[in-house]
């Protein structure tokens, strides 16, 4: 209404167009950020998921391809552990070797148990010794 004055402040206007809504399931951009995050670590690396930082840096923008976020993510490495490896080194050795061997291979042992509890050393065939690795913990300084 340019040009012309309105009797009141107020008019209707109809409008008829076309819209495109997307919907983003509840665990986007996290996902494929730590997603992107892993692919770039060494072969031998894993990420921690579960303390994986992501924070927005722009907003969520609509494109042809769909819905796109420039994040900033942040998420510790560690080395994935070999446990055929420390199987095979553990094999055959008396109990009391059991944590210098590992501790040589950057595990830190818990708890060693043995069964049957006579039983002198370690089973020969590496097979036979179970390893169970508990999640990995942060470590920081302040």
């Amino acid at each position: 209404m340019v040009g012309k004055d309105a009797p009141t402040a107020t008019f209707d206007l109809a409008v008829t167009g076309t819209a495109t809504g997307y919907t983003v399931v509840a665990v986007e951009p996290k996902r494929t950020a730590v997603a992107r995050l892993r692919a770039t670590a060494p072969s031998e690396n894993d990420i921690d998921e579960t303390g994986a930082v992501v924070q927005n840096v722009l907003g969520p923008t609509v494109g042809d391809d769909g819905v796109r976020w420039r994040v900033s993510v942040r998420a510790q490495q560690f080395a994935r552990p070999n446990l055929p490896q420390l199987s095979a080194a553990l094999a055959g050795h008396p109990f009391e070797e059991s944590v210098p061997i590992a501790s040589a291979r950057g595990f830190r042992v818990v708890r060693v148990g043995i069964w049957p509890g006579w039983w002198p050393r370690l089973p020969l065939l590496d097979s036979r010794i179970t390893i169970e690795l508990a999640p990995p913990v942060a470590a920081g300084s302040r």
